[in-house]
């Protein structure tokens, strides 16, 4: 864990910058992100929920540094550290995960704004979910999150992407905000559980 995080004070790796964030793997990232070894928010969220499930308290400063990268680049509109959107509902899901285990309904980010997590990310979902009640990426064409690959099934007619979102709901998104996907305007969605 250690050498997958930016952070030089507990990685001893002399690829590791000291942003706090993490990385794919000890000193590279998947070549599509096209930021060498640069924090990204999935493996970031990846990361810090990593230590928080293996104990490490919310005082530690490793897991401070995460949370601290986390909340200072906060963006639902790409997979944050990169310019891409490779990933993004991988991202939604680990996020929702850790933001959940971390405990905090809201946070503040890194220009000063106040954000309630659960209720964003619940918009987004929503705003991205398409008329038969699925979701899928249109915007990359990797990690098996894009229409066209979305023939790549996991439980019946399911897409990857469709599956992050039933796991970030399952994290964090209950009650109000999972019930408004099964609105008469998305009628469909409701087949799916």
């Amino acid at each position: 864990m250690n050498r997958s995080q930016n952070r030089s004070e507990s990685n001893d790796q002399k690829f590791a910058a000291n942003d706090g964030g993490f990385v794919y793997r000890p000193g590279s990232n998947p070549p599509e992100y096209e930021n060498g070894t640069s924090s990204y928010g999935g493996m970031t969220a990846a990361g810090l929920l990593s230590l928080l499930f293996a104990g490490v308290d919310k005082s530690d400063p490793r897991v401070q540094a995460a949370y601290k990268w986390m909340t200072a680049n906060y963006t639902l509109e790409l997979n944050p550290g990169t310019t891409k959107k490779h990933g993004l509902f991988y991202f939604y899901n680990a996020f929702a995960k850790v933001m959940s285990a971390y405990g905090e309904d809201s946070f503040t980010d890194g220009k000063g704004q106040k954000h309630n997590w659960r209720n964003e990310l619940a918009q987004k979902l929503l705003s991205l979910q398409a008329a038969d009640g699925s979701w899928a990426n249109a915007d990359s064409n990797a990690w098996w999150e894009d229409p066209a690959a979305a023939r790549h099934r996991l439980v019946g007619d399911r897409t990857r992407a469709s599956a992050q979102v039933i796991r970030c709901c399952t994290a964090c998104c209950w009650g109000w905000h999972f019930a408004a996907l099964r609105t008469p305007r998305r009628r469909r969605a409701s087949t799916w559980w």
